[in-house]
């Protein structure tokens, strides 16, 4: 017997009430202009997902009746309404996520202290917009995520959400006392650059500059 072949759907539009059906070769899956209740229930009727996308949705997420997913690697929230808590609950639920783009329209401002508090083994670039107060994010706040995501070479927090001095500390510390496999390649707030330090890879792989002997100073004696 020949395999399901696998799909891709796109939902414009889900009532509150719909129990998602068990889509057992679903890959990427976007919704849109909807009331989800149960999130969760889309990452259990859709063990092979491997992409979902929310756009302008309002989102549940209940973490007690979730299970991890294990081949979701790509989320985009896409001006979702979705409780800080509930965000980061269902982004780490996805085991083997690697992008993140997390543009909330609801203001969220314990949105990344969440985040922080989980685990990212497999994240490589995470995106967070939100309304958050003036510089609430904390250098400690970053520095626990960044141990707890290895493999992160993008960061991008909200607008004026911190202070570049402190996000250059935060990024110090990690490459200090657990320095990643690969360095940041950029780390942004809103739209300003944090000026990276060097990975300490890069800093021991610097070459060290001797002078060249001039021979011309001490000549070595004639044979003759």
């Amino acid at each position: 017997m020949s395999s399901s072949p696998r799909c891709n759907f796109r939902i414009w539009y889900v009532p509150a009430n719909l129990l998602v059906p068990h889509f057992l070769v679903q890959q990427t899956l976007e919704i849109s202009s909807s009331t989800l209740e149960h999130t969760e229930l889309i990452l259990a009727s859709c063990p092979d997902l491997s992409s979902l996308e929310l756009q302008a949705c309002v989102a549940q997420f209940h973490n007690n009746r979730a299970a991890d997913h294990k081949n979701l690697q790509r989320l985009e929230l896409d001006n979702v309404t979705i409780a800080a808590d509930e965000l980061a609950n269902l982004a780490a639920r996805c085991t083997d996520l690697s992008l993140a783009t997390l543009q909330l329209t609801n203001a969220a401002p314990l949105a990344f202290l969440h985040l922080a508090a989980k685990s990212w083994p497999q994240i490589s670039e995470l995106s967070l917009t939100t309304q958050m107060p003036t510089r609430s994010i904390e250098c400690a706040t970053v520095f626990r995520f960044l141990v707890h995501a290895p493999r992160l070479t993008v960061l991008v927090l909200p607008a004026l959400s911190m202070d570049p001095a402190e996000a250059v500390k935060a990024a110090k510390a990690w490459y200090t006392s657990e320095p990643p496999e690969y360095a940041m390649s950029s780390f942004r707030i809103g739209d300003v650059e944090v000026a990276l330090p060097p990975h300490p890879t890069a800093a021991a792989a610097s070459p060290i500059c001797v002078p060249a002997h001039d021979d011309t100073e001490n000549p070595e004696p004639d044979d003759d």
